[in-house]
């Protein structure tokens, strides 16, 4: 199997996994709101390119295309999936650094 980097995994209890974001562009921090209704992913996108590539048709967008500092906030769906992406913060001048 191949791994998208830059993406965002859950580890269930029995040990499956399943990736949850991959289009946060280079992730810096997850962070669970305490209601858990809404998930926050720092990405860092300095402009640089990465050498790895998401494989083609697998669904994930490449994690290269964003120059962006920013907070993403995803929604959980019901069938476990998280909706589109929204931007929380935006930070021009700073990274989330964790979160």
């Amino acid at each position: 199997m191949t791994q998208a980097p830059h993406s965002v995994f859950r580890i269930d209890l029995d040990g499956s996994v399943t990736r949850l974001v991959s289009d946060a562009g280079k992730i810096n921090g997850v962070l669970v709101s305490l209601d858990q209704k809404t998930l926050y992913v720092g990405a860092w996108g300095n402009g640089s390119y990465d050498f790895i590539r998401v494989p083609e048709g697998d669904g994930a967008t490449p994690a290269y295309i964003e120059d962006t500092q920013a907070i993403y906030a995803y929604d959980p769906q019901e069938d476990g999936s998280f909706g589109k992406r929204r931007v929380f913060l935006e930070m021009p001048f700073a990274a989330s650094d964790g979160v």
